[in-house]
């Protein structure tokens, strides 16, 4: 992750050198506003509520390759590189019959993106793979409880490849998002305090995470056994750009993991690069497309911070430089549809 190892930045403002600091949101996005021009910077939290500081606990990848002694192998598509691609992609218009792309979650206190991006990619390529004979959504509940210490450390973080893999040999029941009855799992932890008056101050302690319960707490009258769907493999996909680009347009929507810098947290629109601020951790996203902005290559990615951040919960990140290592550690697997 060369692009982004700085915890401050140097930037060349007429002719001279400044070291910035960032303190809090408002400098922060004062200072990305002032400083470039790929992308603008706003409040996406509220910063009475949440302070920069406080945001440090909502990225949640394990950097490890865990994989329990198992070979993990790399998918290379055309290794010639002979493929010629379109420009611009977007999976949401490629297979509109799929309504889970369009799917955003909030993670709420709990550092879960490694299962709720890979519950979502899961969803999105079951109903690609069957070609919409199953159009469902996976539970990220189910396997942020249910995998256990092979999948990491549930609200404290966990391993991309590990969910995969429990994918495979154990299946996952159905489930959305916090509150939602239609499903058999729905997730536990209510979304994070948005913009607004008259709203407490809380903290984004990481909350313990709940224990496995092998049955539909959603739609009570599903059967948990019943509800399980099952992957037939996992791999790592190679980090060169146009694998990564023929394994979404030819499969779906992949999972990646990258570093998180505070300066992420006040992204609002254009192409996200690193310019300031601390490094936070990792967070786990799912890749939908790719294209161009002002000529500027970029990816198109699903976070886990709702739909009031951001894009409506996406954003455009530079691609081909292997930004904050996202193309390094790309997951994905083929889902079973018989």
């Amino acid at each position: 992750m060369e692009r982004c190892k700085y915890v401050a930045v140097l930037f060349t403002v007429m002719s001279e050198i400044v070291l910035l600091v960032v303190g809090d949101q408002l400098q922060l996005i004062n200072l990305v506003n002032k400083r470039q021009s790929t992308w603008k910077a706003g409040f996406n939290f509220n910063p009475h509520l949440y302070s920069l500081e406080d945001l440090k606990n909502l990225s949640g990848v394990r950097s490890e390759r865990w994989t329990g002694g198992k070979i993990i192998p790399t998918i290379y598509h055309d290794p010639q590189l002979r493929t010629i691609l379109p420009t611009e992609f977007d999976a949401r218009g490629h297979w509109p019959y799929c309504p889970s792309i369009n799917s955003v979650m909030d993670q709420g206190k709990c550092k879960a993106s490694w299962a709720i991006i890979a519950a979502q990619t899961m969803s999105d390529r079951l109903c690609i793979f069957s070609q919409a004979r199953i159009v469902t959504h996976i539970s990220a509940q189910d396997l942020l409880t249910c995998c256990g210490w092979r999948c990491g450390f549930g609200c404290d973080g966990g391993y991309p490849l590990a969910a995969w893999d429990y994918f495979q040999w154990n299946g996952v029941v159905t489930g959305l998002g916090y509150g939602d009855i239609t499903y058999c799992q729905p997730y536990s932890f209510k979304p994070l305090q948005r913009m607004g008056k008259g709203k407490q101050k809380e903290t984004t302690t990481t909350p313990a995470t709940p224990k496995c319960v092998p049955r539909c707490l959603g739609n009570k009258s599903l059967d948990y056994d019943q509800q399980k769907y099952y992957g037939v493999n996992s791999y790592t996909v190679s980090s060169v750009p146009k694998q990564i680009q023929l394994e979404i347009i030819r499969n779906g929507p992949v999972q990646a993991s990258f570093t998180v810098y505070e300066d992420f947290f006040t992204y609002k629109s254009g192409v996200y690069q690193h310019l300031a601020g601390d490094e936070v951790g990792g967070q786990s996203v799912r890749i939908i497309g790719w294209g161009e902005e002002n000529s500027l290559p970029y990816w198109l990615a699903v976070n886990t911070w709702g739909k009031h951040w951001g894009a409506k919960g996406t954003f455009k990140i530079r691609r081909g430089v292997n930004m904050c290592g996202i193309e390094e550690m790309v997951v994905a697997g083929r889902a079973r549809s018989d």
